[in-house]
């Protein structure tokens, strides 16, 4: 039964239901953690959660176009809606939402390379974006490490290659450059050239929070049976599969290793983790419905509810 539902035709609509209920249970509270508001401009609470659901929205369809596995289970789609969701406390978040999006173009872009083509342009158009995510939203800089990784996994580091990367990277820096040394009266925002290697150098050691903690054991809760499952599957004949596999592996454990260093930001990395949790889980579960997966699905759908009230807390503690 429980692998007719995960599996069913009608489970992201389901899905999609719960998720829009709670959402508008957010609407009704402000956000626990921060005005709502995107790069000092205020835009109310409402818009603010308006903006991040058709984010998240977009993530989806996004998503819906990538080809991971050999049988995809429909749910795994619409957790991008639901997890967001039931943390009622990070679905406010507009910037973080909306780097997600930048993200997830880049890995689009890096997940239409191939080995023995051409990958010239689909490199450079990924760190056009990449350059481009930095700019608006420095953290994204953390994350050029894990993609030069699968572009390396690919063998994809040719002269060629390479400079396609470089040019991708600091043309819209270049672009920036050139509008403020043409056109000087102009006022570009402060400090976008320089922000992203100061965020790199901002971290700071400190005692992370009760919710860090939480969002942290969530993480290893999807990754560590993930990482177990994925040693034992040989996955015959789909060497490309398996390298991905290996790679939402090692991103997920950089973004919690981040998440902890910059523990400001365990939001934003939790955001950005989603699509990886999902595919994670999704895998669990496409393997086969044994009893170990059934187990398992009970008991994350009861650490992610149980969030809900932990939220609600938050918000008026």
């Amino acid at each position: 039964m429980l692998g007719r539902f995960v599996s069913g035709r009608l489970t992201p609509l389901m899905l999609l239901v719960v998720s829009v209920l709670m959402w508008l249970v957010g609407v009704l509270f402000d956000r626990p953690v921060d005005e709502a508001g995107i790069y000092g401009l205020q835009i109310g609470n409402v818009v603010s959660r308006c903006i991040t659901f058709a984010c998240f929205a977009l993530a989806t369809a996004m998503l819906s176009s990538w080809y991971v596995f050999d049988r995809r289970i429909r749910w795994f789609l619409s957790l991008v809606f639901f997890l967001p969701s039931v943390s009622l406390f990070v679905h406010g978040s507009v910037e973080s939402s909306l780097s997600q999006l930048f993200l997830l173009l880049v890995q689009s872009r890096l997940f239409s390379c191939n080995q023995g083509e051409d990958n010239r342009y689909a490199l450079f158009m990924a760190f056009l974006l990449f350059g481009l995510a930095t700019m608006l939203f420095p953290a994204c800089i953390m994350l050029l490490l894990p993609f030069i990784y699968y572009i390396m996994m690919l063998s994809l580091v040719r002269v060629k290659e390479l400079l396609s990367i470089l040019l991708g990277v600091l043309t819209p820096y270049w672009f920036l450059f050139g509008i403020d040394y043409i056109f000087p009266e102009i006022m570009v925002p402060d400090k976008l050239q320089t922000a992203s290697l100061a965020y790199v150098t901002s971290m700071t050691l400190q005692q992370p929070s009760l919710q860090n903690l939480l969002l942290v054991a969530v993480g290893l809760l999807v990754l560590i049976p993930f990482v177990l499952l994925f040693s034992k599957s040989a996955i015959p004949g789909k060497p490309l599969l398996r390298k991905r596999l290996q790679y939402f592996a090692v991103l997920e454990s950089y973004m919690l290793i981040l998440s902890l260093l910059y523990s400001q930001d365990h939001l934003l990395y939790y955001i950005w983790s989603l699509p990886v949790i999902g595919i994670m889980l999704t895998y669990v579960f496409s393997l086969n419905i044994t009893r170990f997966s059934k187990i398992y699905f009970i008991f994350m759908a009861l650490v992610w509810l149980a969030m809900i009230p932990y939220s609600l807390c938050l918000t008026f503690l």
